[in-house]
């Protein structure tokens, strides 16, 4: 179970010693190995009608959370979220490791931020026809 790690504040600015311009084409890289362009329903049990969701979400171990904050910076919206380790129990049995993730789901700022990123800095890899994909229903206002 995930816990939001900010849910009030103002986002810390990016900062001004990193080059924005390699950031960014780093973080298309990373986001082409680690991010996920998810498309789904919210289902709702209490509704019959099901709202489009649309996200992106990089999903990493707790332990790599300054890189998370780092990306929340840079795009200045979204949120990271971090898991609750009191709530996990047993689940912490083994080598399984607390994980964090950095989420957008305000379908405005999937189009005025994250789209323009990603025609700017192109992904190369599998995730850039699910990007193409993922796009189209953000450009259709899911």
């Amino acid at each position: 179970m995930m816990a939001a790690k900010r849910s009030v504040g103002p986002i810390p600015p990016f900062p001004i010693d990193i080059d924005r311009t390699m950031f960014g084409a780093y973080l298309s890289g990373f986001v082409d190995g680690e991010g996920c362009f998810s498309l789904g329903l919210d289902h709702n049990r209490h509704s019959i009608n099901k709202t489009p969701l649309v996200r992106l979400t990089i999903s990493l171990r707790s332990d790599d959370l300054a890189i998370l904050n780092l990306i929340h910076s840079y795009f200045q919206c979204g949120n990271v979220q971090c898991e609750n380790i009191v709530t996990m129990g047993a689940s912490l049995i083994g080598n399984r490791k607390p994980k964090a993730a950095f989420v957008i789901t305000r379908v405005q700022d999937l189009f005025e931020t994250v789209v323009p990123h990603f025609e700017k800095f192109p992904l190369f890899a599998k995730k850039k026809r699910d990007f193409e994909i993922w796009k189209d229903a953000v450009d259709f206002g899911c």
